[in-house]
């Protein structure tokens, strides 16, 4: 068998026409590649929903992948593609949400007295008063020490990396399905989650994290083809502001 030496990029050949009674004239685009390079192409191919033949070229490191066109079979109710991805996502979130200040804050349970804590704090930094300056009772002196030099050296908040949840729907041009807004903003514990979405494949399922999801709105878009696509997103919280929320579903 040939072997082939050097690079080689993807060549886009004469595409491929027919006409069937239901789909009418059909372009289908032919791509020629090393056959190292096929695993990789059509990976993308299943992953945008479409399907594909692969011609080995006889003895050659060659083939051709003709992309099919899959929307003249399918109904309106079909799902070309349906794709999970766990990924992450970096918020900020302000000093006063640090772990350890908040443990510390709320060791005191009368609101007017955390008020005043903060308050001091916040009129000690910017040098208005020195009412700040002694650790309030029921405060970790190390904690509050920290604190302080960090809001006079201007840090206000701090980068919190966590979790996103996302799932990507791929539908033909003429599908009457909707995307799900359905419990927009509403807030999941991974139980509820999990109950909710069918299809989250088990290797994730059993990988995500215990606490909350917030789902975001779902957003649809039109391909060049005609496709659609819709993505919804779930983000991860340790916790949420039940006031805010209301009760977890």
């Amino acid at each position: 068998m040939p072997t082939h030496v050097g690079t080689y990029d993807l060549i886009t050949l004469q595409p491929r026409e027919r006409w069937t009674p239901k789909g009418g004239r059909v372009t289908e685009p032919r791509t020629k590649m090393l056959n190292t390079s096929v695993a990789a192409f059509t990976a993308t191919l299943r992953e945008q929903g479409y399907a594909y033949e692969v011609e080995p070229l006889g003895e050659s490191p060659f083939s051709i992948v003709t992309t099919l066109s899959v929307q003249e079979d399918a109904t309106e109710t079909t799902i070309l593609a349906d794709l999970w991805e766990l990924d992450g996502n970096d918020l900020e979130k302000s000093i006063w949400e640090l772990p350890k200040v908040k443990t510390e804050i709320e060791r005191t349970e009368d609101l007017t007295e955390r008020a005043a804590v903060r308050y001091n704090i916040e009129q000690f930094v910017r040098g208005e008063s020195t009412d700040g300056a002694t650790t309030p009772a029921n405060f970790d002196p190390d904690v509050y020490t920290s604190l302080l030099k960090s809001l006079i050296s201007g840090v206000e908040a701090f980068p919190v990396s966590t979790y996103v949840l996302r799932r990507t729907i791929t539908l033909p041009a003429k599908t009457t399905l909707a995307p799900a807004f359905q419990y927009s903003n509403q807030i999941f514990t991974t139980a509820s989650l999990v109950s909710y979405e069918t299809t989250i494949p088990a290797n994730l399922t059993s990988a995500l994290p215990v606490g909350y999801w917030q789902k975001k709105t779902p957003t649809a878009a039109q391909q060049a083809d005609g496709r659609w696509v819709y993505r919804v997103e779930y983000w991860w919280s340790e916790e949420f502001d039940e006031f805010l929320y209301e009760t977890a579903i």
